[in-house]
């Protein structure tokens, strides 16, 4: 089957469907009732260079279904099948020596024949998009390649990609924001599974969100929400579980973590040593350090942290007595990426932190841009 493309001339496209096709959705499952059109990716240059892209599809005929630019093979795991949710993904390129290079792609767990495939030359400063439809319950990958090994910003390059998720009123969310990886390819997971949520997970999200939404709109930035990651949780879990051991000598972050973290303890009787809301943490860490300078108000800024996108918390409880009228609460959220990212890059004259600048920034690089659960779409 051919697919037109949306995009110029320039750009050439094939599709095929697997070699299986699915009995339930005649033509193999790309143009089958209820399926969208393959559809675009998007790359923008600051360089004269070449990107192309490439989907595949699951082996059982499923179509794949993704938004990419670049070089980029989307394909749909098996049993990934659903409705659907739409994502894109934005490149852009640029070389101090004027010699752009760059490719992205995305692949599934298996990769089934090839769907879609588009290659077309940039002029600088050109930009592109696609869009495609992602199943839902899938995991994908998303494979950023670059020639030269040191990513698509910051040494020579103020390029980037980025890859968005469409929201149920038609706006765009972005994902993920990258461009820097030392080295000629890095892989993200998308993940299209909701995350699984208690109630005392939604009050965490939310009591994040609710400040985000009120300092980002202060600052007059638009406002970017987290959503919750279920391997951040877990990693947020063990940290807490290590700091009981800490009740009575103090809070410590974690030396190997490789996300934000921001920790918290409450122990002693009554009052004390009971549980405390998500909200009453919140506000220890956002609305007890509104006053402080940097670096005092590092919990602060790692909540509001614009770049950041999802997070993970977790508690913790022991009995400091045999009575059980003393109690230990530990509670840790984890974050990515991370924030308080590069500080002393905005250090002033004066000795003063411009913290403000990098906390509403809108992309940073500083850890892995995705939860070990993927980023979410």
């Amino acid at each position: 089957r051919r697919v037109r493309s949306p995009g110029t001339s320039s750009t050439s496209w094939a599709a095929r469907t697997a070699a299986a096709a699915d009995p339930r959705r005649p033509g193999g499952g790309l143009e089958s009732p209820g399926r969208p059109r393959v559809p675009p990716v998007e790359a923008q240059a600051e360089g004269v260079g070449r990107v192309s892209w490439e989907g595949t599809a699951e082996g059982d005929g499923r179509g794949v279904h993704g938004r990419l630019r670049g070089r980029h093979v989307v394909g749909a795991p098996e049993g990934g099948a659903g409705d659907g949710a739409n994502g894109t993904a934005a490149a852009a390129f640029d070389d101090a020596f004027g010699q752009t290079a760059g490719s992205w792609n995305g692949t599934a767990a298996v990769l089934g024949p090839l769907v879609a495939r588009s290659e077309r030359s940039f002029e600088p400063r050109e930009t592109d998009s696609r869009e495609i439809c992602l199943d839902d319950s899938a995991l994908y990958e998303l494979r950023v390649y670059d020639d030269f090994g040191d990513g698509m910003c910051c040494k020579y390059r103020r390029g980037h990609y980025k890859l968005y998720t469409q929201l149920d009123d038609g706006s765009l969310m972005t994902v993920l924001h990258g461009g820097l990886f030392p080295s000629t390819q890095i892989v993200h997971l998308i993940n299209t599974t909701r995350p699984a949520m208690d109630e005392r997970d939604g009050r965490w999200l939310e009591t994040h969100n609710s400040r985000r939404r009120r300092w980002h709109g202060h600052y007059n930035t638009t406002y970017v929400p987290l959503q919750w990651s279920e391997s951040l949780k877990a990693e947020a879990k063990v940290w807490a579980d290590t700091l009981l051991d800490s009740c009575e000598t103090g809070m410590h972050h974690d030396p190997r973590r490789v996300y934000g973290e921001n920790a918290a303890a409450n122990s002693g009787g009554g009052s004390w040593g009971t549980r405390r809301d998500p909200d009453k943490i919140l506000s220890r860490f956002v609305e007890y350090e509104v006053d402080d300078p940097w670096p005092h108000n590092s919990h602060l800024t790692q909540v509001l942290w614009r770049a950041t996108r999802y997070v993970g918390c977790a508690e913790s409880h022991k009995t400091m007595n045999d009575s059980g009228t003393r109690n230990c609460h530990t509670q840790v959220c984890r974050y990515a990426v991370t924030g308080n990212c590069n500080m002393n890059a905005h250090l002033q004259d004066d000795g003063a932190m411009d913290w403000v600048t990098p906390m509403l920034q809108e992309a940073n690089f500083c850890g892995p841009l995705c939860p070990r659960d993927g980023c979410r779409v």
